[in-house]
């Protein structure tokens, strides 16, 4: 079955500040990254803003990417949820699952990633 998402992954966190993006970028995405390749058969596919090139459309590339990942991983911090695009973020993926009747239902059996 050919997969239709280009992206396994996409992490969402507050961008603001040194202490949250530092740590995503250094720690949580590479570990995540390198965690999913031995876990899936597949090589995994992790969105991180901070692999976007550099002068392009930010939030056309945000938007795009959330539309084609497969699971939100949200990153939460106290300003998380202060925040009106990472509260965008989640609730765009939220719609999603209402509209594909995947949230309402718990776990759905097959196919995790």
């Amino acid at each position: 079955m050919a997969r239709v998402y280009q992206y396994d992954v996409f992490i969402s966190y507050h961008r603001a500040g040194a202490t949250v993006p530092a740590w995503v970028r250094t720690h949580f995405y590479p570990r995540l990254a390198a965690l999913l390749d031995e876990q899936l058969d597949h090589e995994a596919t992790v969105f991180f803003d901070g692999n976007t090139r550099a002068g392009g459309k930010w939030p056309d590339e945000l938007r795009d990417a959330l539309g084609r990942a497969k699971i939100l991983l949200p990153v939460c911090s106290p300003k998380y949820f202060l925040s009106e695009w990472c509260l965008a973020e989640w609730h765009s993926m939220a719609h999603r699952e209402e509209l594909t009747g995947m949230g309402s239902h718990g776990l759905i059996s097959g196919d995790l990633l």
